[in-house]
């Protein structure tokens, strides 16, 4: 029983650098199409991996830690034991945060390394980027509305609902418009008027989606 316990303890730990990888990095873009079996291989991958690159620490603190029974006499502080473990997980939770926000970007060389597989929706690929900017839709009703997609002045954040889910927006910060003709309501200076309050679009309200990508600095 008890080698059984050992076994059981030694595979998980063995995992658990690509289980903290995947979820982290899975945070950043989503988890597209991805089912039980394809989770459980992608942690193998992943811990494979990581272990491979770390083949040689692993080795020394098993040395010094293990085989020589430091660990098992209590030789090593409180700190040493803490530092190891947070080590463990915050390797592989950085890369995957890391490669999440490189995403976001899609350079090649992530195409190469990750594989070049799209979110199954042009929503998704849209907005999983994290993109900022204006959005103007037209709705089923044949009224306009606008906003800004992105962070408002009070420190929150448009949203947009992801795969599995529904499509729908919540953006946080509304821009003038004229409901009939579609055309923005400008200040003096051209520059867009904001309005007070938000605006929750679900998907099933829409006809048209314009999307105008721009920084906050620009707004």
């Amino acid at each position: 029983m008890l080698e059984s316990f050992q076994a059981f303890f030694a595979t998980l730990l063995a995992l658990l650098p690509g289980a903290v990888y995947v979820f982290t990095y899975e945070r950043q873009v989503g988890s597209f199409g991805v089912n039980f079996t394809d989770r459980i291989i992608r942690f193998l991958s992943a811990s494979a991996v990581f272990h491979a690159v770390f083949a040689f620490a692993e080795y020394r603190a098993y040395v010094d830690l293990f085989r020589s029974g430091k660990l098992g006499r209590g030789e090593l502080s409180g700190w040493q034991v803490e530092m190891l473990a947070l080590t463990y997980l915050l390797v592989p939770a950085l890369a995957g945060f890391l490669l999440g926000q490189a995403w976001r970007s899609r350079p090649k060389w992530l195409a190469w390394a990750l594989g070049g597989a799209q979110p199954p929706r042009a929503w998704d690929d849209l907005f999983a980027r994290g993109p900022e900017g204006f959005i103007r839709a037209r709705l089923k009703s044949g009224q306009w509305i606008a906003g800004y997609f992105g962070t408002a002045p009070d420190g929150r954040k448009s949203y947009a609902a992801g795969f599995p889910h529904d499509q729908d927006l919540l953006i946080t910060r509304r821009v003038d418009i004229d409901p009939e003709s579609g055309d923005y309501v400008t200040a003096a200076d051209g520059s867009a008027q904001t309005l007070d309050g938000w605006l929750l679009v679900r998907w099933e309200e829409l006809e048209i989606l314009e999307f105008t990508e721009v920084s906050a600095d620009d707004t």
